[in-house]
């Protein structure tokens, strides 16, 4: 009787446990030397929750076009860096990340790259990443190594969208371009169960990508249709219905800051595309964005600035931007709410 109970009471204690993560998510940090060291901190920036995936410097701002500070600008500036591997601390390479997740999810955001200064003399991609994700659970808190494309604590499908510069001066925007090579990961509509991540392997073969590829947007933005985001600025919206439908806008030129038709309308009727099959429950879903910079070669940092517009995601009708007073760098996740409220509160 004695071992019955201590096994009861040892069986109740490692059920209190706090859990960490799904199998899949431990499995995927483990090969990737991605620890997770979050606190139960989150932040808010605006009306998003904010989330920094290392914790150790990533920033945001809402800015104007250029990227310079303005409190009700409609873009937002972001910083990261890469950070190699210390002696002592720190011991693994590090990948600066900012993860925005809206708070009203019946709010949806068009989205245009408009500047990249990739500090850095070698290949590197950055990745826009957004799309919507299931918010049964926080997906995202300080210091958790994850991001859409990254060990998310959420079913997602998303718009991987990697921005290149092979060589030249950081500043000139023409060195930029929509990632063309299959081998480094490229553009496309693509879904995500809760604590996967993603894997170069997905695309070795672009005859035979990946079953996760719900479209494959390569072939519109390479050769001839290649694009180059800091000159062109585009305009993309990505909108999912019911049972595994999605619909991909892209206005190739956003400069022009007209009401011109959009050059591509994807959805998961296009030849070649497909439904997303993860878990996204339609009262537990919300528009996030992920903003991914490994800080190239040689390790350095990166900004980007993203122009951003929300819309009802019933009607898709414009949308009022909701309190961009709201800042909170830290706060337990259990209090975020009050520290929101109180960020809100006239100056």
């Amino acid at each position: 009787m004695k071992l019955l109970c201590v096994a009861l009471a040892v069986a109740l204690a490692l059920a209190a446990l706090p859990v960490m993560g799904n199998e899949i998510e431990q499995a995927e940090r483990k090969a990737a030397g991605l620890p997770d060291w979050s606190e139960g901190l989150n932040g808010a920036f605006g009306p998003f929750t904010w989330s920094r995936a290392a914790d150790l410097g990533e920033d945001v701002r809402f800015s104007d076009a250029k990227g310079l500070p303005a409190a009700d600008g409609e873009y937002v500036w972001f910083y990261q860096f890469a950070r190699h591997k210390r002696t002592k601390g720190l011991l693994e390479f590090l990948h600066a990340r900012n993860n925005l997740v809206n708070r009203d999810a019946a709010i949806g955001y068009t989205v245009q790259p408009m500047q990249f200064l990739h500090n850095t003399t070698g290949a590197h991609n950055s990745k826009i990443v957004f799309g919507y994700i299931n918010t049964t659970q926080t997906p995202f808190q300080h210091g958790d190594n994850a991001d859409l494309a990254h060990l998310a604590k959420g079913d997602r499908v998303v718009v991987f969208f990697p921005v290149r510069k092979d060589r030249g001066e950081p500043t000139d925007q023409n060195n930029y371009v929509v990632n063309p090579h299959y081998s480094s990961q490229s553009p496309c509509v693509i879904e995500f169960k809760e604590g996967e991540m993603i894997h170069y392997e997905w695309f070795r073969d672009p005859k035979k990508l990946d079953g996760r590829i719900l479209f494959d947007l390569q072939p519109f933005s390479s050769g001839e249709k290649a694009l180059k985001p800091g000159v062109a600025q585009p305009i993309v919206k990505f909108d999912i219905g019911a049972d595994g439908a999605w619909t991909l806008r892209i206005k190739r030129d956003g400069t022009k800051n007209d009401d011109a038709a959009w050059d591509h309308v994807f959805t998961h009727e296009s030849p070649g595309a497909k439904k997303y099959t993860v878990n996204l429950p339609a009262d537990k879903n919300a528009w996030t964005m992920s903003l991914f910079s490994p800080g190239g070669s040689p390790t350095d940092t990166s900004e980007i600035v993203i122009g951003l517009k929300p819309y009802d995601r019933a009607t898709g009708a414009p949308a009022a931007w909701a309190d961009k007073r709201v800042r909170v760098r830290d706060a337990k996740q259990e209090k975020l709410a009050d520290a929101i409220k109180a960020a809100a509160r006239p100056k």
